[in-house]
């Protein structure tokens, strides 16, 4: 069997089977495709034939990118070469042994609130692609969904009287249909582009024979919004704003979680909102909320830091090991 079938029926078996998304099944092909160009010109060997040196030596010529991107791509290969073992289609699997980077969790990058609140004043909602942006802006940060999630949202899955929508299994990571709601903001901004903006647009796709029932449309005549679009208005509208670190769709899902937390929701609501199967990843953002709650710690409580760092300046030592002990005078 030819190596681009069997990768073909790998990754149909991962959609049947696993309902992966398909963003899902891009990655993988691009990262399955890549190993057998590069297995084919430099080891002369068809993807059935790899050792566990071929695999280790691919990777480390790979390895110039981040952390997770390693990882990612030795996750493709363990899916990958484990389907070809159980459906016997090698004899032996190259991949046991292979083994991931572990690395620190970085913490998500967020916005403040007041940082959201000025990026979500930055489209100018007086021209038809500034409507649409202001709209983009506030359901990202209004329900956190991911950026694949808002391209793919379809207008029989938008509520606006009821102000929530529905997430489609095949849509997102977590393959299950989920119920996120938003508030009147965001409605009253989506009711706006749907009736100024959408039905122009729809029209023209419309008169090319272009059936799309995707809630936003892409500027061009090919259909629905593309993930890239969305990412390059997030960017251009931060640096509008003056926001100085990288903004992306993503970074507002992070936000969104965040401030969700702070303002008292429970990490299983939360967990719930955003799609996550397990509750470990939405625990991440205990880690910011915790630090937050340090700062706030430091400068109010009299025993804080600001006290602890005005009483070592004076020369005090406190007697850590001994709490019953107060200190010298």
């Amino acid at each position: 069997m030819r190596c681009e079938q069997l990768i073909e029926d790998f990754l149909d078996a991962g959609w049947l089977n696993n309902q992966w998304s398909q963003n899902t099944i891009k990655t993988y092909k691009n990262e399955l495709s890549s190993f057998r160009k590069w297995i084919s010109s430099s080891r002369g060997k068809k993807l059935p034939n790899v050792t566990f040196e071929d695999i280790t030596d691919f990777l480390e010529i790979k390895a110039t990118g981040r952390v997770c991107t390693h990882n990612l791509r030795i996750s493709v290969l363990r899916h990958f070469y484990r389907h070809l073992f159980q459906q016997c289609k090698i004899g032996r699997n190259p991949c046991i042994g292979l083994k991931s980077v572990i690395r620190q969790q970085d913490l998500p990058s967020v916005l403040s609130e007041s940082q959201v609140q000025i990026l979500l004043d930055m489209p100018d909602v007086g021209t038809q692609a500034g409507l649409r942006n202001k709209a983009i802006l506030e359901l990202l940060y209004a329900t956190g969904i991911r950026v694949s999630e808002l391209t793919l949202l379809e207008l029989s899955n938008l509520f606006l009287p009821n102000r929530y929508l529905i997430v489609r299994a095949h849509t997102s990571k977590s393959n299950c249909d989920r119920i996120v709601p938003f508030g009147a903001i965001a409605a009253f901004w989506l009711t706006r582009y749907l009736e100024e903006v959408r039905p122009s647009q729809s029209r023209i796709q419309h008169a090319l024979r272009v059936a799309v029932n995707l809630v936003f449309l892409g500027r061009s005549t090919a259909g629905g919004l593309s993930n890239r679009t969305c990412y390059e208005i997030v960017a251009f509208h931060a640096r509008r704003a003056s926001i100085t670190q990288r903004v992306s769709p993503h970074t507002l899902r992070h936000s969104f979680a965040t401030h969700l937390l702070n303002g008292g929701a429970s990490l299983i609501v939360i967990q719930k909102l955003l799609g996550h199967k397990s509750a470990q990843t939405t625990q991440i953002y205990t880690h910011r909320a915790i630090a937050r709650l340090h700062q706030v710690h430091a400068r109010h409580h009299p025993r804080g830091e600001l006290f602890a760092n005005q009483a070592l300046k004076k020369g005090r030592h406190y007697q850590l090991h001994h709490p019953n002990q107060p200190p010298d005078n």
